[in-house]
């Protein structure tokens, strides 16, 4: 049935009415049609719940007293259905017992109408129920939209997270051996590392850190990772540390980078003569272990793309047979502890030296790492980790 609708009326919905007796039926329907509301109705609680199988109903009015299935079966079997529980019911009924009224709303219904019927408070009462469901209708949808949104962004975050690992090296083997454990402090990290031989006789070895964490970081880590493994720097003599800073720190100025900036260590070994050249840019010291022997590899140099006329200059060093090479970001180390004390590059240096080198080394360093702070560290963990021959 449908009526034309009126303004006054509030909010207009699809109204089932079910009563036994079809003169009650015949009267709210008319009202209810004159309100602006269409409306279908039900002569038992039997036919009622076919009905709400058979189309979507804004709202019941439910009489109580019926044949085959009364108004409280009705209520209990809606509030039972995950698809019609939500659907607001209004009680009707001539009785004026008081215990019936706090029965049905303690079974669930939303009002409660006595019969005769005053159309004002119908009215009142029918638009209240209609603008409640109508205002859960949007939460529920808004809620969805959102969870599908989240879902969306999960997906997303991780397929990134994905081609950044994508990116990280292959384990090394043979003369040279490499072992590495990257953990990011929030779904995408800043950090990035390679080891690449760009040439047969030399292996370039680089860490960086990007200020900062989440998607902007990990892009930005992602293409340097892709610049350096490609050796893509504009003719710039990759196997010049100094340089390769310089040119890094020319292309990335972080007025072009939504103001973020990164610290690096790069370096390049060249197995047959067994030097090493470095340089590092605000990046923590690497660690060169070799018998007895123990170097910090670092050299001056600002962060790059915080100034444009920083320069590097590069160091070189003979590595011994048998040496380990540690390169780290300093989310390795600057880790709070639950008391408030932190821990510093020499506890961590402790932990390397108490940790024998070989594949899954690095992960058991994080391990403890993540021991000293009892829960998930506030920077990216990047520990790169080089055994020679």
């Amino acid at each position: 049935m449908t009526a034309t609708k009126d303004p006054a009326a509030g909010p207009h919905g699809h109204i089932l009415v079910v009563d036994d007796l079809e003169p009650n039926r015949d009267l709210l329907l008319r009202r209810l049609a004159r309100q602006g509301h269409t409306t279908c109705s039900a002569a038992d609680g039997v036919e009622a719940l076919e009905r709400l199988a058979a189309e979507p109903v804004d709202l019941v009015l439910l009489d109580l007293m019926m044949p085959r299935l009364d108004g409280f079966g009705v209520l209990e079997a809606m509030k039972a259905s995950e698809q019609w529980r939500e659907i607001p019911v209004i009680m009707i009924s001539a009785a004026t017992d008081i215990e019936l009224i706090v029965k049905a709303i303690a079974a669930g219904a939303a009002d409660y109408l006595h019969k005769p019927f005053n159309p004002v408070l119908l009215r009142a009462r029918v638009g209240a129920c209609l603008e409640k469901k109508a205002l859960r209708d949007r939460e529920r949808a808004a809620f969805r939209a959102l969870a599908e949104s989240q879902a969306e962004l999960a997906a997303e975050l991780a397929e990134a997270a994905n081609y950044v690992r994508s990116v990280l090296p292959a384990p090394m083997k043979g003369a040279i051996r490499s072992d590495w454990t990257f953990v990011s402090s929030t779904r995408l990290g800043g950090d990035g590392f390679g080891t690449v031989f760009l040439q047969p006789d030399k292996l370039v070895v680089y860490l960086f850190d990007v200020s900062g964490h989440g998607v902007g970081a990990a892009l930005l880590a992602a293409s340097l990772m892709n610049t350096l493994n490609g050796g893509n720097l504009g003719g710039t003599d990759l196997f010049d540390p100094a340089a390769v800073l310089k040119t890094l720190n020319d292309d990335y100025p972080m007025e072009r980078h939504n103001q973020m900036y990164f610290t690096a260590w790069y370096g390049v070994y060249t197995p047959s003569t067994r030097e090493l050249r470095y340089a590092s840019a605000g990046h923590p010291a690497a660690l060169l272990f070799g018998g007895e022997a123990r170097h910090e590899l670092r050299t001056p140099g600002m962060v790059i793309g915080f100034d444009a006329d920083a320069s590097y200059r590069e160091a070189r060093c003979t590595v011994p047979p048998g040496a380990v090479l540690h390169v780290f970001s300093d989310g390795a180390f600057e880790v709070r502890r639950p008391d408030g004390t932190e821990m510093d590059e020499e506890q961590l240096e402790a932990l390397l030296r108490a940790t024998p080198p070989g594949p899954g080394a690095t992960r058991l360093v994080y391990d403890r790492v993540r021991a000293e702070r009892g829960e998930g560290l506030d920077d990216d963990f990047s520990l790169l980790t080089l055994c020679f021959d």
